[in-house]
């Protein structure tokens, strides 16, 4: 059912591929190359047939002689009693069809047989997400009050990403007793060692790739890893890239219920954990000890929640500067709001 959801979508206008798409795409490519080329899955040469609810509008459009695809894999039987929907999604529709496929013909297209490894009489449920427009990121907020709970939620996208890719960023175990701070410090370590940055920096640029293509083109010409690192640091501060806009949404939308990434987010997810360990561990990145400056246009709503002695925390990386007459906001995406206030940040107390 999500398989052919996914594949289904690709019809869509100004398609968009979701989270949960980019996590089948793996296994849809496999599945086709054993379709296609699996000797054990033997070319049907008979009469095979399909029955489906299809709904009234495009009943009509089934005529003698119209060439038509389906865009996602299609299963049928040899045997007609056995042609039925599945029970658990059936496509809804008025009119029941019976689709009778004559593969005694050649065809590179036809059904392989696949009795022999197939699964029945097993149902899985379904999970329905519930979508961001990207008006509605325009509207995330921007101030979030400092608790435990909060800080879990901005760590989601990075526990996702740690898990995803386990073998690559942390192939070694993991001591369940040290904070995670500690596990990230480590985790820096290892790709700091030896060559292991040369494989970080593939999985980066190839799930880079589909949401930042100039900043992958900067990455890609690093040949060493102090290179590497610098360039890193580098796209995030390049406008020309609008990384920094794709990056700190991602980061921002952790805060909605029931959240979910986005086949965005977790393109950016291997890119923003490399930028969040060099922030905290590269030792080139010396910690400023003095009075930075910030300013943002923060909307009315969250104005009157600035007071003073309430702790928060930004749900992104927040750029500041020694220099108050540089402290202006990103021009390309500053967020809106009626209200242009300058933060003055005191770094001259030990933080991490």
């Amino acid at each position: 059912m999500y398989l052919n959801t996914a594949l289904r979508r690709q019809e869509e206008k100004a398609y968009t591929p979701t989270a949960k798409d980019l996590g089948l795409g793996p296994y849809i490519l496999m599945f086709h190359l054993l379709l296609m080329h699996w000797k054990k899955l033997v070319p049907e040469r008979g009469i095979t047939y399909r029955r489906m609810l299809v709904k009234d509008s495009d009943c009509r459009r089934y005529q003698k002689g119209t060439q038509f695809i389906w865009m996602s894999f299609v299963s049928s039987s040899v045997d007609l009693a056995k042609a039925e929907p599945f029970p658990t999604c059936a496509a809804t529709g008025e009119h029941k069809m019976t689709f009778i496929i004559d593969n005694r013909n050649p065809s590179r297209w036809r059904p392989r047989n696949i009795e022999n490894h197939a699964q029945h009489g097993k149902t899985f449920g379904a999970a329905f997400n519930q979508i961001t427009t990207e008006e509605e990121l325009e509207d995330l907020p921007t101030f979030h009050y400092q608790n435990s709970d909060v800080q879990l939620k901005g760590l989601g996208l990075l526990r996702i990403i740690l898990a995803s890719y386990r073998q690559t960023l942390c192939p070694f175990t993991i001591n369940k007793h040290k904070s995670l701070a500690g596990v990230m410090e480590d985790i820096f370590r290892h790709i700091d060692t030896e060559e292991n940055w040369t494989t970080v920096k593939t999985k980066i640029c190839d799930s880079l790739y589909t949401v930042c293509k100039p900043a992958v083109t900067v990455l890609k010409a690093t040949k060493t890893k102090q290179e590497f690192y610098s360039k890193i640091v580098n796209v995030y501060t390049n406008e020309g890239t609008q990384l920094y806009m794709y990056l700190n949404t991602a980061l921002r939308r952790q805060e909605e219920k029931a959240y979910t990434p986005t086949a965005k987010d977790l393109g950016l997810g291997p890119y923003i954990l490399m930028f969040h360990l060099l922030l905290m561990h590269w030792k080139k990145l010396v910690p400023e000890r003095g009075i930075t400056y910030r300013r943002m246009l923060v909307k009315d709503s969250d104005c009157r929640r600035y007071q003073k002695g309430t702790q928060f925390i930004w749900m992104s990386f927040v750029s500041s500067s020694v220099d108050l007459a540089k402290a202006e906001p990103f021009p390309t995406c500053a967020a809106t709001g009626e209200h242009k206030m300058t933060f003055i940040i005191d770094n001259r107390n030990p933080s991490r």
